[in-house]
């Protein structure tokens, strides 16, 4: 079955969405939605050295966006800037430092728009094995940790009190957005990465009324509009990872004009 291109995409979107709706959810309650940013643009220099030096790709950019989301962490608790101005300097300083190694050593195998925007109909049966396998164990992950982690997250205090460590389970978040980053740049490519993470739980927010529910919803939130939105490249021939961006962003702009006008007829 997995000889289809298009089989392969659908396995791709779904295993995706799975894990993008819990770590969106977390990415928003931390308050770090722009954080996925910055560490997707960390990957353009990963995966051109990892071309240059005949390097595994996706290892690559998974110990590459670590070490810049590790980098980001020290950064907070010890610059005296705000996160939101250490996420433009990295992120941006990583995605020029990317484009330099591009035009200077002429990375022949590096194909810059399906980095950026995705190239999901590329993904191979190996891509597919490591994929399906990530999202498991992720998916393992989170069940164990849930709990720690939104005790963190609703009051740091009591976190240093009934966790031994909280910051481990801040770094298994680290690791887990990074494992994301690494394969989701086959869907949306490296600018649109932020955009399946926060769209889905943004929408899911504002028709939950618990954690639980918020991430359920995102998931099926994050599933149908990935799944339409490659329908749709399929059928109208479009680049898929913007497609699927599109179909939430409509779907977001259309809840949030339903929402206003109940709240109108309300009063």
């Amino acid at each position: 079955m997995l000889d289809d291109f298009f089989i392969r995409a659908i396995v791709t979107c779904f295993m995706i969405a799975l894990l993008a709706a819990p770590l969106g959810c977390l990415a928003i309650w931390k308050r770090m939605a722009n954080f996925s940013d910055a560490l997707a643009h960390s990957t353009l220099p990963a995966i051109s050295v990892a071309l240059i030096f005949h390097l595994n790709i996706f290892l690559a950019v998974i110990v590459v966006v670590f070490i810049v989301s590790l980098a980001l962490v020290f950064l907070r608790y010890n610059a005296r800037l705000p996160l939101e101005a250490l996420l433009v300097i990295l992120s941006h300083g990583f995605l020029a430092l990317g484009l330099l190694i591009h035009s200077q050593f002429g990375v022949s195998r590096l194909d810059l728009f399906a980095l950026l925007t995705g190239d999901i109909l590329a993904t191979s049966q190996d891509d597919i094995g490591i994929i399906i396998a990530l999202t498991c164990v992720g998916i393992i992950c989170l069940f164990f940790t849930w709990r720690p982690m939104l005790l963190s997250i609703v009051n740091a205090d009591l976190s240093f009190i009934y966790l031994r460590n909280p910051f481990v389970y801040e770094i298994i978040f680290f690791i887990l957005l990074s494992v994301f980053i690494a394969f989701a740049i086959k869907i949306v490519g490296v600018l649109l990465i932020s955009a399946i993470l926060i769209i889905p739980a943004a929408i899911a927010r504002q028709l939950s009324y618990s954690p639980t529910m918020m991430v359920i919803i995102a998931g099926l939130f994050s599933i149908t509009t990935c799944m339409v939105g490659l329908l749709g490249s399929f059928w109208f021939d479009l680049p898929a990872g913007p497609t699927i961006v599109i179909a939430l962003l409509l779907i977001f702009m259309t809840l949030h004009v339903i929402l206003y006008f109940t709240r109108l007829l309300r009063f």
